[in-house]
């Protein structure tokens, strides 16, 4: 169990920058930037998919992994993708990284 399992907010789980990690190493997990098209940074081989906001839920049944995690530029989108994506009823583990790509370029160049 991942220490943010227990960050739990109704169906979907914030999930940090180091659990998210590990979880790219021990599960199948599905990286879904919700970002526009146009927002930077374009971060190659991060996300397994691109698809905003606004086109998410007409792909949510493409989606199939042990887990999936929605990523935005600070995580407040994600954070609306992984209850989009409960709602519609997705049974795999829905997490939303915490702090978005934000984050996870923050604590790239801090390594």
């Amino acid at each position: 169990m991942l220490a943010t399992d227990i960050m739990c907010t109704g169906t979907r789980f914030i999930l940090s920058i180091d659990d998210f990690f590990e979880l790219l190493d021990d599960n199948e997990v599905a990286v879904v930037d919700v970002r526009n098209y146009d927002e930077l940074p374009v971060i190659d081989g991060f996300a397994d998919r691109r698809l905003p906001m606004d086109v998410l839920e007409n792909h949510l049944d493409e989606l199939d992994a042990d887990a999936i995690v929605f990523v935005s530029q600070t995580g407040v989108r994600s954070q609306a993708a992984a209850e989009l994506a409960a709602a519609y009823g997705l049974s795999m583990r829905l997490y939303s990284l915490q702090g978005g790509f934000e984050e996870w370029v923050r604590r790239k160049t801090s390594a």
